[in-house]
């Protein structure tokens, strides 16, 4: 005679399910927010990149144009952004006070680094384009070219969004008589400058040539 034999079938409480989305929770609040911070920062690079090379293809023209020299090849700010404009996609163009509010952040006359703390201000005798793709460029060009540096061109890779910082979102390249270099690269004026390191504890400015070739 056979028995009836009681078949009992586990499984997952309510009690241990809430367990379980409580702990999915609590992992998912303190990974995403690092992740997305992630994928913003590689497009941040990703854009910096793309806008280099622009304006580095640019400033080869204006080099071939003029003999392979940019020196005393800008008679003025506005004369440096009117050379590279015909190189470049734009849609805005701005001269001097008017970069402020125009091509540039109306709020953030003094640059921030990475670190939080203030990192000089955009020269009044500035010039800017915001590119077709949104970015921001300020063209500080001058035709005295002391020790071979004539100027320097800030870049914001995504225009009029935050976080606005050197190191992150924006940066700077060096305009020499003969080049132009990512700041931080070998012989450009902050090389190995104790405070702009690519570091969170220092200005940032030398990410530009740090994440330029990662």
């Amino acid at each position: 005679m056979q028995k009836n034999i009681l078949k009992i079938k586990s499984g997952f409480t309510l009690a241990e399910i809430l367990v379980t989305l409580t702990i999915i929770g609590i992992i998912a609040a303190l990974t995403i927010p690092s992740l997305i911070q992630n994928v913003q920062d590689e497009q941040y690079k990703a854009a910096w990149k793309k806008d280099f090379a622009v304006i580095s293809q640019a400033t080869m023209q204006i080099l071939y144009n003029n003999g392979g020299t940019i020196s005393n090849v800008f008679a003025s700010y506005n004369n440096a952004k009117n050379e590279y404009k015909e190189y470049l996609n734009f849609i805005t163009e701005c001269n001097g006070g008017a970069v402020l509010g125009a091509c540039w952040h109306p709020d953030t006359i003094t640059l921030k680094g990475l670190d939080g703390s203030d990192f000089g201000g955009i020269d009044s005798d500035s010039s800017g384009l915001i590119l077709s793709n949104g970015s921001y460029c300020i063209f500080t060009i001058r035709p005295a070219c002391v020790g071979g540096f004539c100027g320097s061109i800030l870049v914001d890779v995504n225009g009029s969004k935050n976080p606005n910082l050197i190191g992150k979102d924006i940066f700077r390249i060096d305009v020499t008589t003969t080049s132009i270099m990512p700041e931080g690269a070998p012989n450009s004026m902050l090389e190995g400058v104790a405070g702009h390191t690519c570091s969170l504890d220092d200005s940032g400015y030398n990410c530009a040539n740090e994440y330029l070739y990662r």
